[in-house]
C-alpha cells in the first residue's frame, strides 16, 4: 500500500491526534458533532485528551461521529490502549484476515496477547477485523481488559430482561452493570445490537474513571418462598454392596495411620542401626532400607512404620537385640483401631461424632440474624459475612455451618493475613495488575509457600472481595468432594472412607480424622437454636 493512502486510512478509520489551533481555542466543543448537551460529551473528550480516541478532521473543524459502530479492530485498538498497553511488532499475523500490514495488526495481536479477544484455535480462524462490535462481545472485552469480578456479581439479580440466567455473557454484562459501566435501555440491554462510538466511549470512561461512574439502581427481587422450618433431624440410611470386612481389608492395604499410641515404645533391630557412641542416649544412621519398626522388642510385635537407608535416629536405651527410639507421632494402625472408625455402629446418634454422617450437601436453614448475630460475631473479617455463607450455600449446595467451620479453621477466626487480604502485583514470576486478593478457606495456600501461593491462587480464581472468597471458594470445595460429579463424598464419613469407591479419593490417612472434624461443627450448632440437620448413614451387607 502507498505511505501515503496507509497515511489517509489511518486517520480516516481510526486515532488522530487533532490539533488545529482553531479547535484548540474552543475547548469545550472539541468534536464538531458532540455539542455541549450530548449524553456522552465528557466521556469523549476525556479519552480524547489521552489519545483513546480519534476525530475525523475535515478541514478547520473535527467530527467524532458518536452514532458510527466500532469495529472489532477499532476496539481491539482502543481497548490496549485505555490499558497503557503499545502495539506490537507482527512479524507471523494470527489470522489470515489480519495481514501484517493490516493499519490495526499490531494492536489486535496485542488484544489477543493480553487475553482481550479470544486466541485462534487454528490457521483457519479469522479475526473479522471490520465486523461490527455488539454489546454482549463488548461486555465481555471490556469485563476482561478492566479485570472486573465475574463471579461476585454473578450471584446478583439481572436488571436487564433480555438477559437470561444461561445466556453467554450473563457474567460479564452482569458485571458492567454492578461495577457502574452500563446501565442498559428501559431494563434491557439490547446484548446484539451494535455498539456505537459514543457507547464505547462511555463504557471505557466509566472503567477508567469512577468519577464517569454510574450508581447501580437497585433490582427489585422477587421475595423468596420461606425456607421450611425445623422438622428435627432427618436420617437416611445407604447400603452399600460391600461387607464391613471386606471394606476394612481395603483400608488396611492403604497404610492408615493413627495418632493413638503418640507415647508408645518404638524398637527397631541392632543389626540394621549404625551407633555413634556405646552408651544411651545416643545416635544411630540407618543402614538398610525398609527396616521395620515395632511396637515392642521383637520380630512378633506390630510393625507401626519403616525407615530408610541413612535416616538418623535417637536411640534411648536396648532390649536384647532391639533398640529403642524415639518415633514421630503418625503410626501404622492396627485392624482392631480401623474397625472402631470405619463401622458406623460404634457411634450413638447422640454423639459429637455422629455429626461425621451430617449431609454438607444440606442447608441448614439457619437464618442470617442468627449466622451474624450468634456464630460471626467478634470473628475478625468474617464478622458480618453470614450473607456470603448463606449466598455460597444455597448456589454450591453446602452446609453453612460446615464452611464457617471450615472458614474459621483455615483463618484464625478470620485473623490470618490471608483472610484480612494481601497485595498481590505478581503471579507466577510476572507482573500483574496489583490487587488486594482474600483467602477464607486456606485453598492452595501449601505448607512450602502458604501466603504466597494462597494469595495468588485467589488472584487467579478473582476473589477481590471477602464475599467473593467465601463465595469461590466454597465452589472449589464442593467440586473437589462434597458435590464432586464422580464422588458425592457429602459426609466427613465418605470423605475419609469413600464406602462407594473404598481406598480411593480419600482426604486423609488419619483413621480418626473424621470424628476429630467435628468437635468445631458441633460448637456452632450448640450455639443456635433453629436448624434441620440431615444425616446419612452407611450400613454394609
Amino acid at each position: 500500500m502507498p505511505r501515503f493512502a496507509k497515511s489517509l486510512l489511518l486517520s480516516l478509520i481510526f486515532i488522530f491526534c487533532y490539533s488545529s489551533s482553531s479547535i484548540q481555542g474552543h475547548a469545550a466543543t472539541v468534536f464538531t458533532d458532540v455539542n455541549d448537551d450530548h449524553w456522552a460529551k465528557d466521556e469523549i473528550e476525556f479519552l480524547q485528551t489521552r489519545n483513546i480516541i480519534n476525530g475525523y478532521p475535515d478541514g478547520s473543524k473535527a467530527y467524532f461521529k458518536p452514532e458510527a459502530n466500532v469495529t472489532r479492530a477499532q476496539a481491539a485498538k482502543m481497548l490496549s490502549i485505555a490499558r497503557g498497553k503499545t502495539e506490537l511488532h507482527v512479524s507471523n499475523a494470527s489470522f489470515p484476515d489480519v495481514p501484517t500490514d493490516h493499519y490495526a495488526s499490531g494492536w489486535i495481536e496485542r488484544a489477543i496477547h493480553e487475553g482481550y479477544f479470544d486466541r485462534p484455535k487454528s490457521t483457519k480462524d479469522t479475526f473479522n477485523p471490520n465486523g461490527l462490535l455488539t454489546r454482549d462481545q463488548m461486555s465481555k472485552v471490556v469485563a476482561i481488559a478492566f479485570n472486573l469480578n465475574l463471579e461476585a456479581s454473578s450471584d446478583k439479580p439481572m436488571p436487564f430482561s433480555d438477559i437470561p440466567k444461561d445466556y453467554w455473557a450473563y457474567q460479564h454484562i452482569s458485571s458492567l452493570y454492578y461495577s457502574g459501566i452500563t446501565t442498559g435501555s428501559n431494563n434491557r440491554f439490547l446484548p446484539r445490537n451494535n455498539i456505537t462510538r459514543a457507547q464505547f466511549s462511555a463504557f471505557l470512561a466509566r472503567a477508567l474513571s469512577d468519577s464517569f461512574k454510574v450508581k447501580p439502581a437497585p433490582v427489585p427481587v422477587p421475595e423468596p418462598k420461606p425456607e421450611p422450618g425445623p422438622v428435627g433431624d432427618v436420617y437416611h440410611t445407604t447400603i452399600y454392596p460391600i461387607s464391613l470386612n471386606e471394606i476394612i481389608n481395603i483400608q488396611m492395604t492403604k497404610s492408615p495411620q493413627t495418632d493413638l499410641y503418640r507415647n508408645g515404645k518404638s524398637f527397631v533391630h541392632k543389626n540394621f542401626v549404625k551407633l555413634a557412641g556405646t552408651t544411651f542416649p545416643t545416635t544411630g544412621i540407618v543402614t538398610t532400607n525398609g527396616l521395620n519398626v515395632r511396637e515392642g522388642a521383637g520380630e512378633t510385635y506390630w510393625i507401626i512404620g519403616k525407615l530408610n537407608t541413612n535416616a538418623r535416629v535417637s536411640v534411648i536405651g536396648r532390649t536384647g537385640d532391639w533398640l529403642e527410639i524415639k518415633y514421630g507421632t503418625w503410626r501404622n494402625a492396627k485392624m482392631d483401631d480401623l474397625t472402631r472408625f470405619i463401622n458406623p455402629t460404634n457411634f450413638a446418634k447422640n454423639s459429637s461424632e455422629y455429626f461425621q454422617f451430617l449431609l454438607l450437601s444440606k442447608s441448614a436453614g439457619i437464618s442470617l440474624e442468627d449466622l451474624n448475630n450468634k456464630i460471626l460475631v467478634n470473628k475478625g473479617i468474617l464478622s458480618g459475612k453470614g450473607q456470603a455463607f448463606i449466598d455460597a450455600s444455597r448456589k454450591y449446595k453446602i452446609n453453612e455451618i460446615y464452611l464457617i467451620s471450615h472458614s474459621l479453621l483455615e483463618t484464625g477466626n478470620g485473623n490470618s493475613s490471608l483472610s484480612k487480604g494481601m497485595l498481590v502485583s505478581s503471579i507466577d514470576g510476572k507482573s500483574v495488575e496489583p490487587k488486594i486478593v482474600y483467602n477464607m478457606y486456606g485453598i492452595g495456600a501449601y505448607d512450602r509457600c502458604p501466603e504466597q501461593c494462597g494469595s495468588e491462587t485467589a488472584y487467579k480464581n478473582g476473589w477481590f472481595t471477602p464475599e467473593a472468597a467465601i463465595i469461590g471458594g466454597a465452589q472449589y470445595i464442593a467440586n473437589s468432594y462434597i458435590n464432586h460429579d464422580t464422588y458425592k463424598q457429602n459426609t466427613l464419613y465418605k470423605m475419609r472412607w469413600n464406602p462407594e469407591n473404598p481406598g480411593t479419593h480419600q482426604y486423609a490417612t488419619d483413621i480418626g480424622w473424621a470424628v476429630k472434624q467435628v468437635n468445631n461443627i458441633k460448637k456452632l450448632y450448640d450455639l443456635i437454636d433453629r436448624y434441620t440437620q440431615y444425616y446419612d448413614v452407611p450400613s454394609y451387607k
